[in-house]
């Protein structure tokens, strides 16, 4: 009786082991690089979430600060034309209204970091309105305050359009803006 031995794979299962070993190889690399591009998408999506939550709550903090600051700077100013023999105290101070150009640099430096130059550029505009609204307020003619303070309330109102407009670029919002309603002036 002769023995009956398995046929030899010899190299045939050498090479057949080295193929499977390559493709599982490949398939984890695979594995690998789409979980790899998964977490980087994942980490550019969230800081895309961050960078629009930051910009929306900088633009509102932003609009109410100019509201703010414009109405103090106008009440500064209407004290200020007031005949001083009256003996009422101004209610803003200097010092309230370099509070308020502080906090506007905050609020500019901020976006300056996050947003376009013509985003930036809005933004300088409306506080370049600021500034003349506390230029009159504390270093202004008093005479012919009304037409001052109405050129100035108009150069606010679309230095505001124009930031919002802006800022809805930046966010890449859909449609325009709702425009700024101004109540009518009382002697109107």
């Amino acid at each position: 009786m002769v023995p009956h031995f398995p046929p030899d794979d010899g190299i045939q299962g050498v090479q057949m082991q080295g193929v499977t070993t390559f493709v599982a190889a490949g398939a984890a690399l695979l594995a690998a690089t789409f979980s790899g591009l998964a977490l980087l998408a994942a980490h550019n999506l969230e800081n895309r979430r961050w960078a629009r939550e930051t910009l929306v709550e900088t633009f509102v903090e932003l609009l109410t600060l100019d509201f703010k600051a414009t109405k103090a700077a106008k009440n500064r100013t209407l004290e200020r034309s007031k005949d001083p023999r009256e003996g009422r105290r101004v209610e803003v101070t200097r010092e309230d209204l370099q509070s308020l150009h502080d906090s506007y640099l905050e609020y500019m430096t901020r976006l300056r970091l996050l947003v376009t130059a013509q985003t930036y550029e809005a933004v300088f505009r409306m506080h370049d309105v600021f500034d003349a609204y506390v230029s009159l307020a504390t270093t202004g003619t008093t005479s012919d305050i009304d037409s001052q303070l109405q050129e100035l309330a108009e150069r606010s109102i679309n230095a505001r359009q124009h930031l919002i407009e802006q800022a809805r670029r930046e966010l890449q919002l859909p449609g325009k803006a709702t425009d700024i309603w101004v109540p009518p002036s009382p002697g109107k």
